[in-house]
């Protein structure tokens, strides 16, 4: 049977993994001077909440680290990473202080009622999720075929697309997100629907390849197995089931069935 959520569980091991290395250099996963270069904060209605989706593995969650001044000078503190592809509902922008400088922040809401603030570059309101699948999955300017660019979007990218942007051929939608291996924003891009998957099972199966990917410790053998085992036996039908497999199992050729 088919799971449509990842393992609370599994998604717990994960969180205390990098929370408990938060402070350890792991590239651009946390790296605010890399995220003062995203896209301005996208503007919401006044008082309302809308739904939105992490981008990113272990995706910033902030919050007050004080009293509020009510201006930039309030100070943030990062609280916790969240899941990619992780629930969330986005509320307002607004300008604060993390780690010594002034960032535009989003308002965010986690499902636990948990209030905070995010960097608008790893969070995407409103849209679907769904997961690229094609190896060469291009990035379009605007929805034709003619405006192709040179941008290749990584196999097992999980982005946010807007069925509203959906054009008459019904071939092109406009997606958000951060390329799981280059790790730049993708925004006000178009792509190929043939290109990506909607269905939950493959998305699932690509959050926890992808989680388990960034365990490349010794210490995080035992997790990343486990998140590995998990995508395979909740999600048999994913696309990725064949690469999951061989990343478990790099010795075996062929299997019972093949």
């Amino acid at each position: 049977m088919k799971k449509q959520v990842v393992l609370p569980a599994l998604i717990a091991v994960v969180a205390l993994f990098f929370s408990c290395n938060k402070n350890k250099d792991s590239g651009k996963t946390y790296t605010a001077d890399y995220i003062e270069d995203s896209s301005p904060v996208a503007a919401v209605e006044s008082n309302s909440l809308k739904q939105g989706y992490a981008l990113r593995i272990n995706t910033s969650f902030l919050t007050l680290k004080g009293e509020d001044t009510g201006d930039a000078k309030t100070e943030t503190q990062w609280s916790s990473g969240l899941t990619l592809g992780e629930s969330v509902m986005v509320g307002n922008p607004r300008r604060l202080t993390y780690s010594g400088k002034e960032y535009d922040l989003v308002e965010v809401r986690l499902e636990d009622k948990s209030n905070g603030y995010a960097f608008p570059s790893q969070i995407a309101a409103g849209g679907h999720l769904a997961v690229v699948i094609d190896e060469k999955a291009n990035l379009f300017s605007k929805p034709q075929t003619a405006k192709v660019t040179n941008t290749i979007v990584a196999r097992k990218t999980v982005l946010v697309y807007y069925s509203e942007s959906e054009n008459e051929s019904g071939s092109f939608v406009e997606v958000r997100g951060v390329d799981c291996e280059s790790g730049n924003l993708i925004t006000d891009k178009f792509m190929r629907l043939s290109s990506l998957s909607r269905n939950d099972y493959d998305i699932q199966a690509a959050i926890l390849l992808q989680t388990a990917l960034t365990m490349t410790g010794d210490k995080q053998t035992v997790a990343r197995e486990a998140l590995l085992n998990a995508a395979l036996q909740d999600y048999p039908d994913s696309v990725f089931y064949n690469e999951i497999r061989q990343i478990l199992y790099p010795n075996q050729s062929s299997f019972e069935g093949d």
